[in-house]
């Protein structure tokens, strides 16, 4: 069994989550108290019912409160509980290189509130220490760890950051986005053009502004089960697009802010917890969007950079012939296993 959890604090419009991967392992009480048997693999995770699904997530978040308990200005601090691997049928569960059975659990207040020091306390006993990492303004990782008996200042009830915002829009694209670089690079395997590519990235980054915004606002929910096999059509289309029909800027553009506002789905799957509903909304909604605009500008000025001495030979046409197959290959695949 484990000897410690990880929890990463992530700051969320006024307030603040806590993402805790939780060891199945912990979630009864048989699994706690037998140190010699081996642990649940992600495989027998997986083939659990639907009935047992539940078990383990009661149990789960009955044993995370007898260890946590949190406080706001030395009063005690009600919070909530959420398994969002449980959002999608079937649940889509965290596998790392030990093959290991986890839950992704999120820990919320049910409140916000202005009072800026927020404690998380690991109950005595036989224990495993809570390690929380928390990202300064700069993206920089820090670490805290609770251990039995221990009480740590995990957050601050502050208003996140306009450059924490912009850094989400950017790394949901470099480098935690690999579908959305891959429909970038598509676009810069239809022509070397700048002008052209740039236009093409700010019509597809107004598109999915626009679909963020909504779906953060409360507007609109669309189940990832729909957007994310989607996502990858768009790659496999463009890709086909620079393959075989002839290049049109209408339909081009049309294209691209059609799949625009697909993306901005996806985008809000993730990032809407950074927006909040206030004074604030519109101007974090663009900074994020900017963030996700010039992650977009970096991979298009890369291609651009790295193509510059072969771009006009041979080599060069076979090479985007290759790639382009390669990422119709890819997207194929990606549209095959979502669904």
């Amino acid at each position: 069994m484990v000897e410690q959890f990880y929890g990463e604090i992530v700051p969320r419009g006024n307030g603040w989550e806590l993402e805790v991967l939780f060891d199945v392992g912990y979630a009864t009480e048989e699994g706690r108290g037998d140190a010699e048997s081996a642990p649940p693999t992600h495989d027998w995770l997986v083939e659990r019912t639907a009935e047992e699904f539940r078990e383990l997530v009661n149990g789960s978040e009955a044993y995370l409160r007898a260890c946590l308990g949190f406080s706001l200005g030395g009063e005690t601090l009600e919070v909530e509980y959420h398994f969002g691997d449980f959002d999608q049928d079937p649940p889509e569960f965290y596998q790392n290189v030990l093959d290991g059975a986890y839950f992704r659990v999120t820990i919320s207040p049910r409140e916000e509130s202005e009072d800026r020091e927020v404690r998380c306390r690991v109950s005595e006993g036989e224990r495993p220490s809570f390690v929380f990492g928390r990202r300064d303004e700069w993206g920089e990782l820090s670490y805290l760890t609770a251990r039995p008996g221990e009480a740590v200042l995990i957050a601050e009830a502050g208003e996140a950051s306009g450059w924490f915002v912009f850094q989400q829009g950017f790394a949901h694209v470099i480098p935690f986005g690999l579908d959305h670089v891959l429909f970038i690079c598509a676009l810069f395997l239809a022509a070397r053009q700048w002008r052209f590519l740039l236009e093409q990235s700010l019509v597809f980054t107004v598109a999915h502004s626009l679909t963020l915004g909504i779906a953060a606002a409360g507007f609109i929910s669309i189940s990832p089960n729909w957007v994310e096999p989607l996502i990858a059509v768009s790659i496999l289309f463009l890709a086909v697009e620079n393959l075989c029909l002839s290049q049109s800027k209408r339909r081009r553009f049309s294209l691209i802010f059609l799949f625009g506002l697909l993306h901005g789905l996806g985008f809000a799957a993730v990032l809407q917890r950074f927006l909040i509903d206030g004074d604030r909304f519109l101007s974090h909604l663009a900074l994020m969007n900017l963030g996700v605009e010039f992650a977009q500008i970096t991979i298009l000025g890369g291609a651009w950079i790295l193509s510059l001495k072969w771009h006009r030979t041979r080599a060069y046409r076979s090479f985007t012939l290759g790639a382009n197959t390669v990422l119709i290959v890819i997207a194929g695949w990606w549209f095959i296993e979502r669904i």
